[in-house]
């Protein structure tokens, strides 16, 4: 009786060693790390890029952005190289806020980087398979993620 109760204040005494090694401060900064984190859509991924080629069109720049920075994905994203080019339709409207026409002018300057959540988009069309994937869904000239 005498060994069983030694086992029971042993296993009292480690239980309270094992527990008072953690601290309830650092479940708390975990938490807070994780709720920084956000999500974001499935079949998106935000990047940085670098504007190749711009050709004006009345509602759309066609562009040619070089991807130098993958940010974040989203689930089932397929995914994508740093160092390649994507062919990216951007609708002016994104761009533009009451056609102004300097951050029109700041926006085609090549060589210039711009920060740009994409939206994959299967291609359905059987005719077009050339179609671009990737559509615009936020662009800015800074850093936006």
């Amino acid at each position: 009786m005498k060994r069983f109760i030694g086992e029971y204040i042993l296993l009292l005494v480690f239980t309270i060693i094992i527990s008072s090694c953690t601290s309830s401060d650092s479940k708390f900064e975990n938490e807070k790390f994780i709720n920084k984190i956000k999500p974001i859509p499935p079949g998106t991924a935000q990047i940085c890029g670098t504007i190749q080629e711009v050709k004006d069109t009345s509602d759309l720049f066609h562009t040619l952005v070089r991807v130098d920075t993958i940010f974040n994905y989203g689930q089932s994203t397929p995914p994508l190289a740093v160092g390649n080019n994507l062919e990216i339709n951007i609708p002016k409207n994104l761009i533009l806020d009451s056609n102004d026409k300097s951050q029109m002018n700041e926006f085609l300057k090549l060589k210039r980087l711009v920060y740009l959540e994409l939206k994959y988009q299967k291609n359905l069309s059987l005719k077009n398979k050339e179609q671009n994937k990737w559509l615009v869904s936020k662009i800015a000239l800074k850093q936006i993620f």
